[in-house]
């Protein structure tokens, strides 16, 4: 994936929780977006688009998606890279 560009990011839910949200860091740690809801696009499957800006550098970036279940939370963590181009 390239800076500046959009990434769909997918991630395959079991069972019916009561939301889906994600939080992206930047290859240099800063909290890019924070929580935002994810979209359902049936069948467990939930995905965000992320729009970087040009002023992201390259590295790897973390997502962080969180799946609530009533009181609880399942926490996965999902790697991605941007390069300059």
């Amino acid at each position: 994936m390239f800076i500046g560009a959009a990434a769909k990011i997918e991630a395959t839910i079991t069972g019916v929780p009561d939301s889906v949200k994600i939080s992206i860091f930047t290859a240099t740690g800063n909290l890019d977006i924070d929580n935002i809801d994810m979209t359902d696009e049936g069948d467990g499957l939930f995905s965000y688009i992320y729009q970087s800006d040009s002023t992201n550098g390259s590295g790897n970036y973390k997502a962080i998606i969180k799946a609530q279940y009533g009181k609880y939370t399942d926490v996965d963590r999902i790697l991605f890279e941007l390069e300059e181009v």
